[in-house]
C-alpha cells in the first residue's frame, strides 16, 4: 500500500514540504509546513490529513501588478514611506543620505536587471542570481554588491510587503 504523504526538504535547513498522494489518481499535492523540524512536519501533515488541506496562498493583485523596482523605489522614498514614519515614532532618526543612496542603487542596478518583473515573481533564488550577475557580469566590487543587495534585503521591506498583503508569506531573501 502506498503512503498517503511524503516529507521533502528542498534544501538543508529549509522548510519541510508535505507531498500528498491521491490514492486513486496518484496526483501529488505539495504544501510547505513552514518548519524544518521533522516531528512538527509530521504532526502538521497528520492534521491536514484529518482536517483537510489549507488553501494555497493567493497572490494579491498588488503583487501581480506592481513591479519589483517600483516597490523598492516607493519603500526607499524618505518622504512618503510608512517605514520612515514608523522609525520616527519610535524615536529613531532616519538618515536622508542613506535613503538616497538606496534609491540610487535601485535606479542604477535593479531597473536594468529586473525591468518589468512583478513583485510576485521575486524570491530568494532570483535575488541570488542578481547578486551573482552583479559580481560576475558587471564585475562590481564586493562592497558595491553588498550595498546593492541591502537595498532589497532589509527585513522592514519584506514586513511592509507582508503587512500590505502584497506577499502572502515572508520568503527568505
Amino acid at each position: 500500500m502506498r503512503q498517503s504523504y511524503y516529507l521533502r526538504q528542498r534544501k538543508i535547513g529549509g522548510s519541510i514540504h508535505v507531498i500528498f498522494v491521491d490514492p486513486l489518481t496518484g496526483q501529488q499535492t505539495d504544501r510547505s509546513t513552514g518548519t524544518n523540524d521533522e516531528k512538527r512536519a509530521h504532526a502538521i501533515a497528520q492534521g491536514w490529513l484529518a482536517n483537510g488541506l489549507p488553501d494555497k496562498p493567493h497572490t494579491s493583485s498588488v503583487a501581480k501588478t506592481t513591479t519589483f523596482c517600483d516597490f523598492l523605489h516607493k519603500f526607499w522614498d524618505f518622504y512618503t514611506s510608512g517605514y520612515f514614519r514608523e522609525l520616527e515614532t519610535m524615536g529613531k532618526e532616519p538618515h536622508l543620505e542613506h535613503v538616497l543612496e538606496m534609491q540610487n542603487m535601485v535606479e542604477r542596478y535593479y531597473w536594468s536587471y529586473f525591468k518589468n518583473k512583478k513583485l510576485c515573481q521575486i524570491d530568494g533564488e532570483t535575488l541570488q542570481e542578481f547578486i551573482v550577475y552583479l559580481k560576475m557580469e558587471k564585475q562590481l566590487a564586493a562592497s558595491t554588491v553588498n550595498s546593492t543587495r541591502n537595498a532589497a534585503k532589509v527585513l522592514p521591506l519584506i514586513r511592509l510587503a507582508y503587512d500590505l498583503a502584497v506577499l502572502d508569506r515572508v520568503t527568505k531573501l
